[in-house]
């Protein structure tokens, strides 16, 4: 009987330390799935990322990343006290032409248009209005909710003299300040433009858009904005 005893009391603290192998090993292999895991999130939110901005570059191309739409819309939300739903673009020089006959063509109006600009040497702005362009005789015209913009930035500029907020008028196409703040030429995508701080606040800096009073456009896009 005591032989049997310990046979049986050998086996019970073989069984554990079985058990307790086991244990461990089983610790282990769930230590390594958990880390597996938290790899695979990671890796599924890095896509997510990416996608995204894939999706956004494919839908917004003139929009270096997805902080500066993020940035532009969440501006028009609050300013204009109206949830942005999207951007539709109207208007696309490299696309639809550059002269000042095919803005007009394309824009007239439209009303809540953000136009986005990107220079030669790769800065990103552009200027708001909520005013609808018109192929009448010109003129400018002041608009409360106007504001220039830089996503190279992400800065916004306000308008100082209000009644020169925008030209509007079948002269020009995109034109905002006397000066000029923003102005591009007919063919506008062969021909220097300018950006001459006159009539918006730039919070003291010089050259704040482009780096230069002159600058080149590779392209603009103009974009109505789409409230919900």
């Amino acid at each position: 009987m005591e032989k049997i005893k310990l046979e049986k009391e050998d086996l019970l603290e073989q069984l554990c330390m079985e058990i307790n192998k086991l244990n461990e090993k089983y610790e282990k292999i769930n230590e390594e799935n958990n880390k597996l895991k938290s790899e695979l999130e990671e890796m599924k939110n890095k896509y997510d990322i990416l996608n995204n901005e894939l999706m956004l570059k494919k839908k917004y191309p003139i929009f270096d990343n997805s902080k500066q739409y993020d940035f532009i819309t969440k501006t028009l939300s609050e300013r204009l006290n109206r949830k942005v739903a999207y951007l539709d673009k109207i208007y696309q020089a490299s696309v639809d032409g550059d002269t000042t006959a095919k803005f007009h063509s394309k824009c007239d109006g439209h009303a809540n248009t953000l136009t986005v600009i990107k220079s030669t040497n790769d800065k990103t702005f552009g200027a708001f209005t909520s005013l609808a362009y018109h192929s009448s005789s010109g003129q400018y015209y002041y608009d409360c909710n106007a504001f220039i913009f830089s996503l190279s930035n992400l800065e916004i500029y306000e308008i100082k003299k209000k009644e020169n907020s925008v030209w509007i008028g079948s002269s020009y196409s995109i034109l905002f300040g006397s000066g000029h703040d923003i102005y591009l030429p007919d063919k506008c995508l062969t021909n220097q433009c300018s950006s001459v701080q006159t009539c918006y606040d730039y919070k003291g800096k010089s050259n704040a858009l482009t780096g230069g009073s002159n600058f080149y456009t590779r392209d603009y896009i103009v974009y109505q904005v789409i409230f919900e």
